[in-house]
């Protein structure tokens, strides 16, 4: 019997006479070490005596998941359940003055760091989604979406006289089906400036007319990026010549355009793919932009049809995370809020990848109601957990969970 199977034995045996919460499992997924590395780096625990960032985080995570609405109900909901604390590595009772004094202190670049640093090691893991068309790159939609704030309460998240705004400009990884970048700014910043665009490579890409720029696509069809737009209604193109017969449901032209002015050609000097579409069901036209040559006209306008999908994402984590509200006002405890969010929902997507778990929300409301309890996963959701034990030169016994259905 090798080490492993000793583990997984004993904690198959503890599991049935004395489960942990499902939430300490849950921890278990994310790399702890990973995490103590970036607060030592940052020294975001300097003089912190008895509430951690890793306390901070914990604390946050449960209040997305079960939804609590202020931090008065977080410190009731901690407080119901304190015989739990010690397990989960607090040392005191989390209070609502602290927790909101260490949001409204502490920097939420570490937890931005650690969504990527998770990001990286769970997305391998990810279960693909299937498209219509066969793509031979990883589809990527970007778009930007705004919560509205009072300007009072938030006097940081400028937007409109007298409005505050917050906008989070996205990028939806949609093969995976998860956030991969995500810049939180006030609702002032243009959608076009608020993603990077260097930060793309050997990826589809496609996003609404906001964000036409013929500098930031000369830097993607650089970078091997084909970019699928809906074309501006005032671009000045120059007709080249018909790329290929108008083929496919709804495909009404095909060409070969180029920038028609001087100016534009010099910022993109490159051709272009112009198509043109009519939706069937609503009998609207549509113009596509791209740079790629190979799809066919009715893959493009589907690529395009998809950028919708991202719309879907924000409207699934407004009403099933804790994104609209918020539990402090300054820019740092909102920033911690979102990125925290994200942090939930890669842990969400990657045990719904690794199950038989079909319906996201469905599995959110059951969280909701189970996270606490002393129980064991085996039973809530009919999977078996699985640890391994990761070893490097510096981390001993750092624990990780792959899931995977009975």
């Amino acid at each position: 019997m090798t080490g492993y199977d000793k583990f997984l034995s004993s904690y198959r045996l503890s599991s049935m006479y004395n489960p942990t919460t499902i939430l300490h499992k849950l921890l278990e997924i994310l790399p702890r070490y990973e995490f103590e590395k970036l607060v030592s780096t940052k020294q975001a625990d300097k003089y912190i005596k008895s509430f951690s960032s890793w306390n901070q985080l914990v604390v946050m995570l449960v209040a997305q998941a079960k939804g609590w609405h202020s931090l008065r109900e977080v410190e009731t909901g901690f407080k119901v359940h304190s015989s739990k604390l010690y397990h989960l590595g607090f040392k005191v009772l989390p209070t609502r003055s602290t927790i909101s004094r260490t949001n409204y202190k502490k920097n939420p670049k570490i937890f931005e760091d650690y969504f990527h640093i998770i990001r990286s090691q769970l997305q391998p893991k990810l279960k693909r989604k299937a498209f219509k068309f066969n793509l031979d790159k990883v589809l990527k939609i970007v778009d930007s979406s705004t919560v509205n704030v009072s300007i009072k309460l938030f006097d940081w998240a400028k937007f409109r006289y007298n409005k505050g705004a917050i906008k989070l400009h996205t990028s939806f990884n949609l093969t995976d089906q998860i956030p991969e970048f995500i810049n939180i700014t006030d609702g002032k910043v243009g959608d076009i400036n608020g993603i990077n665009y260097n930060s793309y490579s050997n990826c589809i890409l496609t996003f609404d007319r906001a964000y036409t720029s013929m500098d930031h696509w000369a830097t993607l069809n650089d970078n091997n990026v084909d970019f699928v737009i809906r074309a501006k209604t005032n671009l000045s193109l120059k007709y080249l010549r018909q790329h290929k017969k108008p083929i496919g449901t709804g495909v009404l032209k095909d060409e070969v355009v180029e920038f028609k002015t001087k100016q534009s050609k010099g910022r993109y000097p490159h051709k272009l793919r112009l198509i043109t579409y009519v939706d069937i069901e609503t009998r609207r036209i549509y113009r596509y932009i791209t740079n790629n040559f190979s799809y066919s006209a009715e893959t493009i306008a589907y690529i395009y049809k998809k950028r919708w999908e991202i719309e879907l994402f924000f409207k699934w984590i407004k009403q099933n995370l804790k994104i609209k509200t918020f539990f402090g006002t300054s820019e740092n405890a909102v920033k911690t809020q979102i990125w925290i969010a994200m942090i939930y929902y890669l842990l969400l997507r990657y045990i719904q990848g690794q199950t038989k778990i079909k319906s996201l929300l469905e599995f959110t409301r059951v969280m909701k109601e189970v996270l606490l309890d002393n129980r064991s996963i085996f039973d809530i959701f009919s999977v078996e957990i699985r640890s391994k034990i990761k070893r490097s030169d510096e981390d001993v016994g750092q624990l990780t969970l792959d899931t995977f259905s009975k």
